[in-house]
C-alpha cells in the first residue's frame, strides 16, 4: 500500500467539507438523503446538527473518528458515505450513496403522481356532471313523476336530497381535493411507499449497488478489502450478504480485477431497480385508473341511470 494511501486521522474540517459538498448538492436541487428517511429539506438541518455535535466533542478532547463512532444518532449511510470520502481521497462519488435512495424516493413520488391524474381527471369531470344530473335531469324526472301521479322512486329521492345539500357538498369536495392536492407536493416526498408492489426489491437492490460501490471505491484508492469492509460497515442489519457481492468478495483475483467485479455488481443491481421502476411507471397508472376512475364512473353511471331505469318501470306498470 503507498504511503498515500494511509491518510491521517480525520479533523473536523474534512467533516465540514463533507457535509459542504452535501449542502452544495442540496442548494443545486439534487435530492440528499442521509439514510434514515428525513426529507431531503431537512437534511441541512440535520447536517448542521452533526456538526455541532462532533465539534462538540472533538473540543472535549476527542477525536473525529472516536466521536462519530459514539454518536448513536449517526445514520449508517451517512456514516458509510463519509468513510468512503475521507478514505477513498474525497472523490464526489462517494455521495451518490446518499443521492441514490433520495432520487428513488423520488422516482417512486412522480409514478404514484402521475398514476393519480387520470383519476383527478375523471373525478372532476363526474363532479359537474353530477351537478348537471341534480340540477336539470332530476327535475325534469320529477316533473315527469308528478305528471303521471306516481310518487318519486328512491333514486330520485336521492337526487333531489343531493339538489337540497348541493351549497354544502358543492364547495366541500373542491376544498377537500385542493387540500388533498397541497398535502400531497408538500409531503409525499417524505413517504416510503412501502405498499408499492417490489418496493423492498428496488430498495435493497439500491442499497446493495451502493454498498458495492463503497467497497470499489477504497479499493480503488489503495486500501486492502479488510479495511473497506470495515469502513463501509455492513450491508444492512442481521442481512445475509448476496452471492453476487460473495463471489466478488472471494474470488481469488487482485484488487483492480476486484474493482471491476464490484462495479459490475453495482451495475447489475441498479439495472434490477431501473426493470421495478419500468414497471410502476407502465403498470401503475393503470391500475390506479381502472380502480378507482372505474370506481367514480360506475358510482356515477348508477346515479344517472338508474331513475331512468325506474322511471321506465313506472310506465310499464299495470
Amino acid at each position: 500500500m503507498s504511503t498515500d494511501a494511509r491518510q491521517a486521522a480525520p479533523k473536523m474540517d474534512h467533516l465540514i467539507a463533507f457535509n459542504q459538498q452535501l449542502m452544495t448538492l442540496i442548494q443545486a436541487g439534487v435530492p440528499v438523503e442521509l439514510g434514515d428517511g428525513t426529507p431531503s429539506e431537512n437534511v441541512a438541518e440535520q447536517l448542521s446538527q452533526i456538526n455541532l455535535r462532533i465539534a462538540l466533542q472533538v473540543g472535549l478532547g476527542q477525536s473525529v473518528d472516536r466521536a462519530m463512532a459514539g454518536d448513536t444518532l449517526l445514520p449508517a449511510a451517512y456514516r458509510s458515505a463519509w468513510e468512503t470520502w475521507f478514505h477513498g481521497n474525497k472523490p464526489i462519488e462517494a455521495l451518490n450513496s446518499l443521492t441514490s435512495q433520495a432520487e428513488a424516493r423520488r422516482e417512486m413520488q412522480i409514478n404514484v403522481g402521475n398514476s393519480l391524474i387520470q383519476p383527478l381527471i375523471v373525478l372532476s369531470l363526474v363532479y359537474f356532471g353530477f351537478i348537471y344530473l341534480v340540477l336539470v335531469a332530476a327535475r325534469q324526472l320529477e316533473a315527469t313523476y308528478t305528471q303521471l301521479g306516481e310518487p318519486p322512486s328512491v333514486s330520485l329521492k336521492f337526487l333531489t336530497f343531493a339538489r337540497h345539500w348541493l351549497p354544502l357538498w358543492g364547495a366541500l369536495i373542491p376544498v377537500i381535493l385542493i387540500i388533498s392536492i397541497w398535502y400531497w407536493w408538500h409531503k409525499s416526498g417524505a413517504w416510503s411507499y412501502a405498499w408499492l408492489p417490489g418496493r423492498k426489491r428496488f430498495v435493497e437492490a439500491i442499497g446493495k449497488a451502493n454498498y458495492a460501490d463503497n467497497v470499489a471505491k477504497l479499493l480503488d484508492a489503495n486500501h486492502t478489502l479488510s479495511e473497506s469492509l470495515q469502513w463501509v460497515g455492513p450491508l444492512e442489519a442481521n442481512s445475509k450478504l448476496p452471492s453476487m457481492l460473495r463471489w466478488a468478495f472471494a474470488a481469488n483475483v487482485d484488487d483492480s480485477s476486484r474493482v471491476n467485479l464490484l462495479r459490475f455488481a453495482a451495475r447489475t443491481y441498479r439495472d434490477s431497480a431501473k426493470r421495478e421502476i419500468t414497471r410502476w411507471r407502465n403498470w401503475l397508472p393503470v391500475i390506479v385508473g381502472v380502480l378507482s376512475g372505474g370506481s367514480i364512473v360506475l358510482g356515477y353511471g348508477l346515479s344517472l341511470f338508474t331513475p331512468m331505469v325506474e322511471l321506465l318501470k313506472t310506465l310499464t306498470k299495470p
